[in-house]
C-alpha cells in the first residue's frame, strides 16, 4: 500500500468519526426523550437546610420529586422542552463533532495536495476554535436550563441552584479554541505572505 493512500486513508478517519459522533449525539438524546417521556433527572447543587426531607428522603417519586445524592433531582411529568434540554448537551456534541470531523478531513486532503497554508485552512482553523468554544462553554448551559425549569416547576429553585456541568474537559476545549485560534492567524498571515510573494521568488 503506497504511502499516498495511507494518507488518504488517514484523512478520512475524521469524517468518520464525526460521522459516528453525530448518529450518537442524535440517536442518544432521541432515545433520552422518548425514555424520558414520564420522568427527567437533572442535576442540582442543593442548598444547606433548605431541601425538604419529603425530597431528600424519598425512595420513590409517588408523592413529588426525588433527589439522589450527590446533585441528581428526579421529578415525573416533565416537560417536552425539560426533556429536550436534560438530553440535547449530547445532541449539540455530536452536530459539533460531525462538523469537525468535516473540517478536519478537508483541511487534512488540503495538506496533503501540498496547501497547508491557504485562506481556506486558515477559515477551518478557526471554524474549529469555534466548535470547541460551543462544545466548552455553551455546552454544559443547555442541561443548565434544564435544571432551573424543573426547579421552577416543583417549586424547588429556593432549595436547590441548577449545577453548571463545567469540568476538566471543558477548560482543555477552551485551551484548545485558544491554540486553534492562533493557528488559523498563523496560517492567515501565511498565506497573505505567499500571495503577495512575486511568482519568480515563490518557493
Amino acid at each position: 500500500m503506497s504511502r499516498t493512500i495511507v494518507l488518504r486513508l488517514l484523512a478520512s478517519l475524521p469524517l468518520l468519526a464525526g460521522g459516528a459522533g453525530t448518529v450518537w449525539g442524535a440517536a442518544f438524546t432521541v432515545s433520552g426523550i422518548v425514555q424520558g417521556r414520564h420522568v427527567v433527572a437533572v442535576y442540582v447543587d442543593p442548598i444547606p437546610h433548605k431541601l425538604p426531607l419529603s425530597v431528600s428522603t424519598a425512595t420513590d417519586m409517588s408523592t413529588g420529586p426525588m433527589f439522589k445524592p450527590p446533585n441528581i433531582l428526579m421529578a415525573t411529568h416533565p416537560t417536552l422542552a425539560e426533556t429536550v434540554l436534560s438530553h440535547g448537551g449530547a445532541l449539540l456534541d455530536g452536530l459539533c463533532a460531525g462538523l469537525a470531523g468535516l473540517l478536519l478531513h478537508r483541511l487534512f486532503r488540503s495538506v496533503l495536495h501540498g496547501r497547508p497554508a491557504h485562506r481556506r485552512n486558515a477559515a477551518r482553523l478557526a471554524w474549529l476554535a469555534v466548535l470547541s468554544l460551543v462544545v466548552g462553554v455553551a455546552g454544559p448551559i443547555i442541561p443548565f436550563l434544564a435544571s432551573s425549569m424543573v426547579l421552577d416547576r416543583v417549586k424547588l429553585a429556593d432549595a436547590c441552584t441548577p449545577a453548571a456541568l463545567y469540568s476538566r474537559l471543558s477548560m482543555i476545549f477552551v485551551l484548545g479554541a485558544i491554540l486553534l485560534f492562533v493557528l488559523a492567524e498563523i496560517c492567515r498571515s501565511r498565506a497573505e505572505s505567499d500571495e503577495s510573494r512575486p511568482l519568480g521568488h515563490a518557493t
